[in-house]
């Protein structure tokens, strides 16, 4: 339990750091634009967005919890910029966004970054959170049936799984070509 206790007051000190709070803003931004604006697909059971781009990078440079936390912040925020005409604010697609930054943090946040952690990572958050989790909630939200959904979303996913993995992958090896004194400040703010 103290354990787990540091490590919020850890999250809650890096959170109050003012470049950490500069690079949550950033990446709240990109995820709404990304998401919202930039949607190539967007029925009401079946969004491809590019949005995953931002908090699987966000929760590669500040953690599970403060990726995480953007991720929702991004959901909620984007939905009341540019509402859905898909029905109305549903607490638990913030959620799915919480647990897939939490997912993409534990995987390739202070990890030796590689293409197992990047495919483990995102198969975890397709089948769980995309294929099962976003399906139930916009079955209770659409008022349809779970299986009605499913095949279509199930289908997207298995398109689009090889092209997150490849984009998460190679955003993630360019971290070792950015300029020495950004690496040191993002690693002084990970501490």
């Amino acid at each position: 339990m103290k354990g787990l206790f540091k490590y919020f007051s850890n999250e809650y000190t890096k959170f109050k750091q003012p470049v950490v709070l500069a690079i949550m803003g950033l990446f709240i931004a990109l995820g709404i634009v990304l998401t919202r604006v930039v949607k190539p697909i967007d029925l009401p059971y079946l969004r491809v967005s590019f949005g995953f781009i931002a908090t699987a990078v966000c929760s590669m440079l500040l953690g599970p919890f403060l990726g995480g936390l953007n991720a929702a912040l991004t959901d909620i925020a984007g939905f009341f910029l540019f509402p859905s005409a898909g029905g109305p604010f549903f607490p638990g697609l913030t959620l799915s966004a919480l647990i897939t930054g939490i997912i993409y943090g534990i995987f390739l946040h202070r990890k030796k970054f590689t293409l197992l952690n990047v495919v483990i990572s995102v198969l975890l958050v397709t089948v769980f959170i995309e294929m099962l989790l976003n399906t139930y909630w916009l079955s209770i939200l659409l008022d349809k049936g779970w299986l009605v959904l499913f095949p279509l979303r199930a289908l997207k996913s298995a398109i689009f799984y090889p092209i997150q993995v490849f984009i998460i992958y190679y955003l993630g090896r360019l971290r070792r070509v950015m300029p020495s004194h950004l690496q040191a400040d993002v690693a002084k703010n990970q501490e």
